[in-house]
């Protein structure tokens, strides 16, 4: 009986993993054993991923609510702070931090700090209260929050750090209530969260700054916004919301500079976090449907319609980026995709391998790419004689792997891949491949 039910267990497995002359490769996979706590922020900084929130653990290490991957290992930033990151920004080559922390590496920095390379600083005394958003417009920091002095100075919920004048600025005003989210769009400063007016104009929860003035974006949003990004031209925004323009749009809307409109039939419940990948807007929150089909915590729009990223999570999402070629996802969760990955994990976007199973090949081999030099677009060719678990996986010039291109059983046959390098810099790549006993190793060139 035991072999019936390994029999039939095999039999399933089989074909679920080898499509008819079409393997798809893609999926959700931990960043090591990952993080004990919450992840509200993430970034990239130094070409290290950084990861910030409420936890005490990375990777088994203490990091004290921030910590950094390096595609193989969790690291440290000094002993870290005293309670919840929830902004992070790489600017002229320092690492800055926003949250609800007045303690960073033993120093008193009072809700916003920056790294030094050796030791957590503070910038003129930091704010009078949580900092919730970090960008740069005009290559100034900008930070966001519910703080109302910047500096000492009164700022209110938002301020612009001047290094000449070594001091913090106030930007018209402020708002009169919290700001959660800032981005940049057609060279303005926008600004969003749960305030009613901008610099004593009415906005309700978005506004625009134009190096003078604050301006609304139409009548607005009915209720906070959580997240903001640039997609395909527009400015997208996410939150609490259920109109945007007056127009129904639930948890997430667009506006093209003139009026807001929705993304589909929108979410469920609230979007928390918004970034791009793969050409495809990517949004993570509190929602378990995405224009009316599943998505748990988390979806992709085409610019068409909404679809789910495999099984999603088990928990909220809550902050994106985009990390070696792949998607970065962190938040409540302890499992994504069904595999355990405690509160942060990482997203393969799918690789279509086509296969030809009328020729059989009679030994392992992989081929050179060609183009080769290439601009973006290449295709990969490799030959399998018996069915075999195939990883194929590109690895950049210091020996750090920045993508996986293929990472599951493959059938007998010849085999091609579309490798696209739009997420990768100009430079000399290896391409490696593993299947059994096989390996052998390619040498791409990107140019751009």
């Amino acid at each position: 009986m035991k072999k019936l039910y390994l029999f039939t267990f095999l039999f399933i497995v089989t074909n679920f993993l080898f499509v008819n002359n079409k393997t798809l490769s893609q999926g959700w996979a931990p960043l090591g054993s990952g993080i004990n706590g919450s992840v509200y922020a993430l970034n990239v900084h130094n070409n290290e991923l950084i990861a910030g929130g409420y936890f005490t653990i990375a990777g088994g290490s203490v990091a004290n609510c921030i910590a950094r991957w390096n595609g193989t290992n969790w690291g440290t930033f000094g002993s870290g702070m005293n309670d919840y990151v929830n902004a992070i920004l790489s600017f002229n080559g320092q690492l800055y931090a926003g949250g609800g922390f007045w303690i960073a590496g033993g120093n008193t920095v009072n809700y916003i700090a920056f790294w030094n390379g050796t030791s957590w600083q503070s910038i003129a005394g930091g704010m009078s209260y949580d900092v919730y958003s970090l960008t740069v417009w005009n290559n100034y920091l900008v930070a966001g929050g519910g703080f109302f002095l910047a500096g000492g100075n009164t700022v209110n919920g938002i301020s612009m750090w001047h290094d000449y004048f070594q001091s913090w600025l106030s930007l018209g005003g402020g708002m009169n209530n919290e700001v959660y989210a800032l981005t940049t769009y057609n060279n303005h400063l926008i600004a969003g969260g749960f305030f009613t007016s901008a610099g004593g104009t009415t906005a309700y929860r978005i506004a625009r700054w134009n190096g003078l003035n604050w301006y609304a974006l139409g009548t607005g949003l009915n209720n906070g916004v959580l997240a903001l990004t640039v997609y395909n031209g527009e400015l997208i925004a996410g939150g609490l919301f259920t109109t945007a323009g007056g127009n129904n749009a639930n948890y997430i809307a667009k506006w093209n500079g003139t009026s807001w409109s929705p993304l589909g039939s929108g979410m469920n419940e609230s979007v928390w976090a918004l970034t791009v990948y793969n050409g495809e807007l990517i949004a993570g929150g509190w929602f378990t449907t995405a224009g009316g089909v599943s998505a748990k915590y988390i979806a992709k729009w085409n610019g068409t319609s909404w679809s789910p990223l495999g099984n999603g999570t088990n928990d909220r999402v809550y902050s994106l980026t985009v990390y070696n070629g792949e998607l970065i996802a962190g938040g409540d969760f302890t499992e994504a995709g069904g595999i355990p990955a405690n509160h942060i994990a990482k997203w393969s976007a799918a690789t279509a391998v086509k296969t030809n199973e009328k020729i059989i090949p009679k030994q392992y081999k992989l081929f050179q790419n060609y183009p080769n030099p290439f601009n973006s677009s290449t295709i990969i060719e490799f030959d399998i004689p018996s069915n075999e678990f195939v990883n194929l996986k590109v690895i950049d010039i210091n020996g750090k792997e920045v993508l996986t291109l293929l990472n599951g059983y493959i059938r007998t046959g010849k085999h091609s891949i579309e490798f696209n390098g739009n997420n990768l810099t100009s430079g000399i790549y290896f391409l490696k491949m593993s299947a059994g006993n096989f390996s052998d190793v390619k040498t791409m060139i990107l140019i751009k």
